[in-house]
């Protein structure tokens, strides 16, 4: 009976140990745990935060590349402009010497159309003198009539070959000038 008593008492200190030894064990694997948990949430917390800052990081080379793409848009734009502006400034070249061409044309027509009404007046003065010898000459020399008419009809031949230079001489400084007006009204487009 002892002997049993012993026993029960023996194997329920040792279920005692038992039972302690598994509290420890299970305080140990808890804490194991919570330690896992911990670094879990760490590691966590880590992902979230690069995901984040690979987030930003994509979101900064997309704003680069938008910046570098605007940097060339911009650089085309300007590089076209410049290209007008050549153009332009060609343009304006090249009606300014046409307008010197025209101005020159002008003066020398201008200067030829002098000449010539002066050689109309040469004329017309001409004329009338041969017209009053003529008349004098028809007074006291009928029978050369004939020949009298034909110098009139010399005279006036000429005088209509001057008055025709004439009026093409004015035809030509009126076209002429025409030009250099619309020359001039290009040129007003150019100005700032």
């Amino acid at each position: 009976m002892q002997d049993d008593t012993k026993t029960s008492i023996k194997m329920a200190g040792e279920g005692i140990q038992t039972v302690d030894r598994g509290l420890t064990l299970v305080r140990d694997v808890n804490n194991a745990l919570q330690d896992i948990v911990g670094s879990s949430r760490e590691s966590s917390d880590m992902a979230k935060a690069i995901q984040r800052a690979t987030t930003e990081q994509t979101h900064v080379i997309k704003q680069i590349t938008k910046d570098m793409e605007n940097t060339k848009l911009q650089t085309e734009n300007i590089s076209r402009a410049i290209k007008e502006q050549n153009k332009g400034s060609q343009l304006i070249i090249e009606s300014t010497e046409r307008i010197k061409d025209i101005s020159y044309q002008v003066k020398t027509s201008t200067a030829e159309q002098r000449t010539g009404s002066r050689q109309i007046a040469g004329v017309i003065e001409n004329v009338t003198q041969q017209a009053s010898q003529i008349a004098n000459a028809t007074a006291k020399q009928k029978e050369k009539s004939v020949d009298i008419v034909q110098s009139v009809e010399l005279i006036r031949n000429a005088t209509n070959n001057l008055t025709g230079s004439a009026h093409s001489m004015n035809s030509v400084i009126t076209s002429l000038k025409e030009e250099a007006m619309s020359l001039l009204a290009e040129l007003e487009k150019f100005k700032v």
